[in-house]
């Protein structure tokens, strides 16, 4: 998935290169407010999936990346590197290709903690 990932975005740059000079690479307010909106949904999300991994009598793991039952040190690596990753990701994309960016982890994140809070997951483990 990763190498998946990081193959788009070569390819992204690689054809966007001749363009970016049109491009919009600041870093907006507004690109502020959509990143902290999925870091806190993000966050909720790492604490969910940590209760997971500490209760595999009830809950199980539905990303096939960490497992079925990781271990909490399994989902503490997994999603701080993907925190930093998708910091990373926005922070080299230009508008509007980073706002779409944003709004697409945004929603996914979502789904996630949505269904996590519909199994009786709530705040997780932190919260």
């Amino acid at each position: 998935m990763i190498r998946l990932l990081a193959i788009v975005v070569f390819s992204f740059f690689s054809a966007t290169s001749a363009l970016s000079a049109d491009l919009d690479w600041k870093w907006s307010k507004a690109d502020t407010a959509l990143q902290l909106t999925w870091t806190t949904m993000h966050v909720l999300d790492w604490s969910q999936t940590r209760k997971i991994a500490k209760e595999p009598e009830r809950f199980w793991e539905r990303n096939s990346i960490m497992g079925k039952h990781p271990s909490v040190d399994k989902v503490d690596v997994i999603f701080a590197m993907s925190a930093i990753l998708d910091v990373a990701i926005a922070r080299m994309l230009p508008r509007p290709y980073r706002t779409y960016f944003q709004i697409v982890s945004i929603g996914a994140t979502g789904y996630c903690v949505t269904i996590n809070f519909s199994i009786g997951l709530g705040g997780g483990d932190w919260f």
